[in-house]
C-alpha cells in the first residue's frame, strides 16, 4: 500500500507512448510498483504485472492531515458486505457512449441492468441512486476538474460533481471510472477549486476507486481499453476478491487478451490505478462460487492459476497467501514474456499512408497525424516472431480537436491499425473519455 499522495510517495512519470500524440507529455503511474522489472520510464517494460498495489491517498498539497487519518480509520474498521448488496449498481455514461456503457454494464452485472445516460440523467435527479455500493462511470473528465460530464452532440452537461456527491455515497462503495483524469490527485487548494471526485468518494466511505491519471480511451459502440480494464476490476471485486488483487488480475487479463503493441492499450495499462487500501475485500463471495468468473478465462495455465487464486482468496486467505502470490507472480511473468509492445518509429510508404487516410476518413476521423511503429515483445514473443518471420508493425492515426473553454479537455479520436507485411489485418477506433 502506497500511503499518501503523489507529492509524498510519487507516481512514476512514465514517458508518453510513441505515436500517441494526444497532448499528454507523461503518464503518472503506479504500475511500476506492481512489477518486479527494474527501473525504467518506459511503460512497455512493465507488462509483467506481478504485485498487488494500491494507494491510500491524499490530494497533492492536502492541508488537512485528518483526511488521511480518516481513510486509515475507515480501512481498519471495514467489513465486507454480501455480493448481493452490490446489485443493482449505479451506472452512468455519456449519451454518445450509450452502446458501449450498456455493453460494459451488462457484461459486468448481468442482463437487464439499467444505466443512466447524461443527458438527460444527472445530479440531483440521480442522487437517490448514489447510495448503491457498485458505481460504474463512463463519462468525460477534465484535467484538474472536480466534475464528470455527459455528452450529446456538442453539449457537455455535468453528470457528477465533487461538491454534491458526498452526502449520497455509502460506506464500503466501490467505483470504477473510465473518465479522463478520473483518478488525478490534483492540488485543489492551489487551484482554489473543489477536491477531486475520487477523493470525495474515499472520504465519504468508499473503499476502492479505480480511475485514470490522464487522458483515457474507449470506443463508442463496443468495448476496449478503459471499458475492459474497469470491467475486469469490478468483475473480480464481485467474486469476493480483495481490491488490490482484483486490479492485479484485471491488469493481467488485459495483457492476456489485448494486443499490447497498440499504444492505446499500453497507455490504458499504465494510467489506471487503485485508490484505497488494496487489502480490503469490498464484498464476500458471490453465491455461484468464487471461481465462477475465473473459469471464463483462456484455457490452460492462466485459467488454472486464476481459478486457484480466486478460490484461495476467498476460502483460505491466510493459509494460502503464499500460494496466491506465487500463482499471480508466475502468471504475470508468463504474460509479460509473451506480450507484444510498440517499438520505434519508422517511415510510412505513400501507398500505406494513403490507405490509412482512406480508412480513417471512413471511420469519421480527419487523419491529421499518422505514425508507423515497429513492434517487438517479451522473450517468448520475440522467439516466436523470429521463427515465423513476422514483419509486424502498428500505425496510429490521431485526430485531435480542441473544445471550447467551458468543455472538458480536447476531443481526441484514434485509429490503430495492425499491419503484417504490407497488409492491414486489424483496426481499432476509439476516442478520449
Amino acid at each position: 500500500m502506497l500511503l499518501d499522495g503523489p507529492d509524498v510517495i510519487p507516481h512514476i512519470n512514465l514517458n508518453a507512448i510513441a505515436g500517441l500524440n494526444d497532448g499528454d507529455t507523461s503518464i503518472p503511474s503506479d504500475l511500476p510498483y506492481a512489477s518486479s522489472a527494474g527501473w525504467s520510464r518506459q511503460a512497455a517494460n512493465f507488462l509483467s504485472v506481478t504485485r498487488v498495489v494500491g494507494r491510500l491517498p491524499a490530494a497533492e498539497g492536502e492541508p488537512e492531515s485528518s483526511h488521511l487519518v480518516d481513510l486509515i480509520t475507515a480501512a481498519s474498521t471495514h467489513q465486507a458486505q454480501p455480493a448481493a448488496s452490490f446489485h443493482p449498481p449505479f451506472a452512468i455514461g455519456a449519451d454518445v457512449w450509450k452502446v458501449s456503457t450498456q455493453l460494459s454494464v451488462t457484461t459486468t452485472f448481468g442482463p437487464g441492468t439499467s444505466t443512466f445516460l447524461c443527458p438527460p440523467d444527472a445530479q440531483p435527479a440521480t442522487d437517490p441512486d448514489l447510495s448503491r455500493l457498485a458505481h460504474f462511470i463512463n463519462c468525460h473528465g477534465g484535467q484538474a476538474d472536480p466534475q464528470f460530464y455527459g455528452q450529446s452532440g456538442t453539449s457537455y452537461p455535468v453528470a457528477l460533481a465533487s461538491n454534491l456527491l458526498g452526502p449520497h455515497l455509502s460506506a464500503g462503495a466501490v467505483a470504477a471510472a473510465e473518465c479522463c483524469y478520473g483518478a488525478e490527485l490534483y492540488n485543489y487548494t492551489m487551484a482554489a477549486i473543489d477536491p477531486p471526485i475520487c477523493m470525495t468518494y474515499l472520504l465519504s466511505g468508499a473503499c476502492a476507486f479505480v480511475g485514470s491519471t490522464n487522458i483515457a480511451y474507449g470506443p463508442t459502440n463496443s468495448n476496449a481499453q478503459a471499458d475492459l480494464l474497469t470491467q475486469y476490476f469490478m468483475q473480480h471485486v464481485l467474486q469476493g476478491i480483495g481490491s488490490g488483487s482484483a486490479l492485479l488480475q484485471a491488469r493481467q487479463k488485459f495483457v492476456q487478451g489485448q494486443i499490447m503493441s497498440s499504444p492505446a492499450n499500453l497507455k490504458t495499462l499504465a494510467q489506471f490505478i487503485l485508490l484505497g487500501d488494496p487489502s480490503l475485500h469490498p464484498c464476500t463471495a458471490a453465491a455461484d462460487g468464487p471461481d465462477a468468473a475465473a473459469e471464463q478465462d483462456a484455457p490452460g495455465t492462466m485459467q488454472a492459476a486464476t481459478a486457484a487464486v480466486a478460490a484461495s482468496e476467498v476460502l483460505a486467505p491466510v493459509q494460502d497467501r503464499k500460494m496466491r502470490r506465487l500463482a499471480l507472480h508466475g502468471v504475470g511473468l508468463a504474460l509479460g514474456a509473451s506480450a507484444t509492445k510498440p517499438g520505434s518509429e519508422v517511415e510510412i510508404t505513400k501507398t500505406m499512408r494513403d490507405r490509412l487516410s482512406e480508412l480513417a476518413r471512413a471511420q469519421g476521423l480527419a487523419p491529421k497525424e499518422i505514425t508507423m511503429l515497429t513492434t517487438s515483445g517479451g522473450t517468448l514473443y520475440n522467439l516466436a516472431a523470429k521463427a515465423a518471420g513476422l514483419d509486424r508493425k502498428v500505425a496510429v492515426v490521431v485526430d485531435r480537436t480542441e473544445r471550447l473553454e467551458f468543455q472538458p479537455g480536447p476531443s481526441i479520436k484514434l485509429m490503430v491499425a495492425h499491419i503484417i507485411g504490407d497488409r492491414i489485418v486489424k483496426m481499432e477506433v476509439s476516442e478520449s473519455r
